[in-house]
Order: structure tokens, then sequence, then C-alpha cells
């Protein structure tokens, strides 16, 4: 089983583990009477705090991180804030530094909350004037965290040597029936046009690697506030890595082999090609080789290539590494480094890294190494067949 669900990105470390946890007594809040202008948006958050007692709480900018308000818990565990923002803005309020509830204010907001506060996490209800985008954050945290606690019990299962031949399909099927599932809970919320702060919190903290349907989901959303920080980050962010998205074709890569012999990447279509950035001086690449010696031999009658860009500068160097680990597939390098051009287009930041494409040259995927790479691997094939 991969162990890519069990480091999944979520906001701080924490958090979002969400019930339908209630104090009697609480009731909706009536709209503020404010006077603001027509870009103005007012929010008045008022809550009770259980469990865990900071002294402090603060409410931060989601686009900054910067502090705009804090309130203290007096000794009825009440907390309130109240205040404007400019435009639709995204609010975290922080219970510690680990430790967020995710607020749209994308109307004047009303808020009345319910807060237990416990080391595992956090649990929180509300209700109030416009808090429909809110509340749709949170519904989307506790199916996620539901469909991530299945397929960690998964993974757990599978390592504990208790599955046997009888069983194990019906143990992967379940592990692809979550990871679909979740799949689902991040695209319905990023392509929900009526929640652009939602769509945007869960791209920018669900979503660790992008590819062209995430980004055209979450702008599609958020052009209902086109004029926002919010698209402008996400829009910049798109095309700065238009060229390199999963889904796009990947760009064109034309080096020297140790031989001399310039090999495109383009020349390998028909194949299944593994982008291998690394150099000989990478100890955790060199440590990565055997195993991709494994994959290679049990794919490559499948069509499966390795396509290995070396960031290396001194060619003894490279060549003898390449000769001492034993690796049989394609290499190339133009000896530059950190400035190696691919590495530039395929904005590489640290290595080993690894960029999939399928037989067309579409990127499949991004940075997947070892059991990842193998689990990957093996469904792919299975479903070309």
């Amino acid at each position: 089983m991969t162990k890519k669900f069990l480091k999944r990105t979520t906001y701080y470390s924490l958090l979002f583990v969400c019930t339908t946890f209630l104090i009697p007594g609480i009731q909706a809040q009536k709209k503020p009477k404010t006077n603001v202008s027509t870009n103005e948006l007012s929010y008045e958050i008022k809550g009770v705090l259980l469990g865990k007692k900071p002294s402090k709480l603060y409410l931060k900018d989601g686009l900054n991180n910067k502090t705009i308000d804090s309130s203290s818990i007096v000794s009825d565990s009440v907390f309130s804030f109240r205040g404007k923002v400019n435009s639709s803005s995204l609010l975290y309020l922080m219970m510690d530094e680990q430790t967020a509830i995710p607020l749209a204010i994308d109307k004047n907001v009303a808020l009345k909350m319910q807060v237990f506060l416990r080391n595992e996490g956090i649990q929180y209800q509300l209700e109030g004037n416009n808090s429909e985008s809110t509340s749709k954050i949170r519904k989307f945290l506790e199916d996620n965290a539901k469909a991530q606690y299945n397929i960690n019990s998964i993974v757990q299962l599978s390592r504990s040597g208790k599955i046997t031949e009888d069983n194990v399909k019906e143990i992967e099927n379940s592990y692809y029936m979550e990871m679909e599932n979740q799949k689902a809970l991040i695209s319905n919320i990023l392509s929900d046009t009526s929640n652009p702060l939602g769509a945007y919190f869960v791209f920018k903290y669900f979503v660790p690697e992008a590819g062209k349907e995430e980004y055209d989901q979450v702008l599609k959303s958020l052009k209902t506030i086109q004029k926002s920080e919010y698209y402008k980050q996400i829009n910049e962010d798109y095309i700065r890595e238009a060229a390199t998205l999963i889904g796009g074709v990947a760009p064109d890569i034309n080096l020297p082999s140790p031989q001399g012999d310039s090999i495109k990447l383009s020349s390998l279509r028909g194949k299944v090609v593994l982008i291998d950035f690394w150099a000989s001086w990478c100890g955790p690449c060199r440590k990565e080789n055997p195993f991709n010696r494994v994959m290679y031999e049990k794919f490559k009658n499948k069509g499966f290539e390795i396509y290995a860009v070396s960031l290396d500068k001194d060619k003894n160097s490279w060549v003898s590494a390449i000769e001492k680990d034993m690796l049989p597939w394609v290499h190339v390098s133009d000896l530059q480094y950190w400035s190696a051009a691919p590495a530039k287009v395929y904005k590489v930041k640290g290595i080993p890294a690894t960029v999939l494409l399928d037989k067309e040259g579409k990127i499949l995927a991004k940075n997947l190494r070892g059991e990842e790479l193998e689990q990957f691997l093996d469904n792919y094939f299975r479903n070309q067949n």
C-alpha cells in the first residue's frame, strides 16, 4: 500500500476532526447592525471554548498569515471578535500555533461557535447568519477526516501481516475506493462556484500536486471574486506551473548521453517514462537507485523506461556512478549542475525528483518513489490491459 495518504498535507498539524457537538443554549446571533461601505464586509464571531484553554485566540488573514485581531478567554470560556474586511476574505481562527478553524467572510457574517479543543485536535460546530460557506468547509473537513481515517486503517491493516491471499484483492479494492472517495470530495468543493473561498482553502492545503484539472476547477470557482488576491495568486501559480502540470504534455528535453549522442525525451514516446532527476553527489539519489533497478526489471517488458537527467558537473563522477550503481536505462546531462536547463523548465528544487509520463508524453504524476512508484505502476499497467 502507498504511504502517500499518510503524509497528505492539511492546514497546520491539526486539525479538523469535526463532529456535530453542540452546547445547549447557544442561539444564532442576529445580523450585526453596522454601516459598511459597498466593498466592506462586517464579521461578528462569538463562541464558547471547552477543553484546553489558551489565554488568547487570534484571527489571522488567510493570504498573508498576519494577525488582524485577538480575543482573550473570559472566565466563562467565552470569546468574541468583531470587525470589518475590505472584501471577501478567508480568515483563520487560531487556537494555538498549530490549531485553526477556517472562516469564510463572503457576506456580512454573524457566527456563533462551539469549540472543543483537545490534544488530538479540535471539534467545532457553528451556526448563524451567512454561515453557509464556512459550514461547507467544515463539512468537507469532516468528510475528508472520515475518508482519511478509512485509508489509514487500510494501510495499517496491510502492514499488519493479517492479509491472506483470499482477501488481498478485497482490501486493495477498498483502498482504491476510499482514495476515489477522497478525490471526489476534493473535486466537489473545488468546483463549487458558490463557495470560492472554500475552493481556495482546499486547493491550497489538500491538493499537494495540483494538475490542470484542479487548476481549472479552482479558477472557475474563483472567477466569482476574480478581482481578489485569491484569484490573482492561484492564476499566477497556474501561469508559472502550466508547462509541467499533471495532465499536460511534458516539455521536451534534448541532452547528450555519456557517449555524446543527443537523446530526446520525445524519442521515447510509446513507452511509460520516468524522468529521474539525480546526481552522483546526491546520497538520497544513490540510495534510490537499487529500487529503481528493481522497478526497471519488473516493468521494462510492459513498456517502462527511465530517462535519467543528471545534475552533475563532472563527467567522470557521473559516468562512474552509472557504472558503479549498474543503471541500464537512458542517461543524459548538460553537466551544468543546478543550472541544468531541464531542471529550470521542470522547476526542480531538490533531488531526487521524478516526473512520470504516459505513452503520449503526458504527465501522469510527480515525485513518486519507492513503494509509491511501484503501486502506481502496478495499477497503471493493470488498467492498460
